[in-house]
């Protein structure tokens, strides 16, 4: 169940925002961006149960807006590599640029073939290949934070 879900069309995309009600009560914001609605959706129920505090876009430029206009800090960001709309690699430079103290975990169903793409990108902290499972997710997302 999505708390305080927040949708809203903007450049025929869709945005989500969810807080968590977890031990952790919020107090660590992530963005998740997938052009996958479903897998956005599966991310954000999973972070948002242990607590994270958790904004969704369904792709790189609803990622970028929603980095934008957010206040406060975003912890970390799990991003898609490959989106029909907004590149992950380009919303990683942009967001490397305009938050450089957010942690990236990049997703990917080909991420041997991406790794020499990011390979020279300091911002990206992993790389996580799908399918994952939710424990794998949050492992790597506990490493980080």
């Amino acid at each position: 169940m999505l708390a305080a879900a927040a949708v809203s069309k903007k450049l025929g995309t869709r945005r989500f925002g969810m807080v968590g009600q977890g031990k952790l009560n919020g107090q660590v914001t992530i963005l998740v961006v997938d052009d996958d609605e479903l897998l956005c959706r599966a991310i954000g129920r999973t972070l948002n149960k242990v607590g994270y505090r958790v904004i969704v876009a369904v792709d790189g430029v609803a990622g970028i807006e929603l980095s934008r206009s957010h206040i406060g800090p975003i912890h970390l960001v799990v991003a898609d590599l490959m989106m029909p709309n907004g590149h992950g690699l380009s919303l990683v430079d942009t967001l490397a640029r305009e938050r450089p103290e957010s942690k990236i975990v990049l997703i990917s169903g080909a991420v041997r073939e991406h790794m020499l793409l990011s390979q020279d990108r300091a911002s990206v902290h992993a790389l996580l290949e799908k399918p994952f499972t939710a424990a794998s997710l949050l492992r790597s997302i506990g490493d980080l934070l």
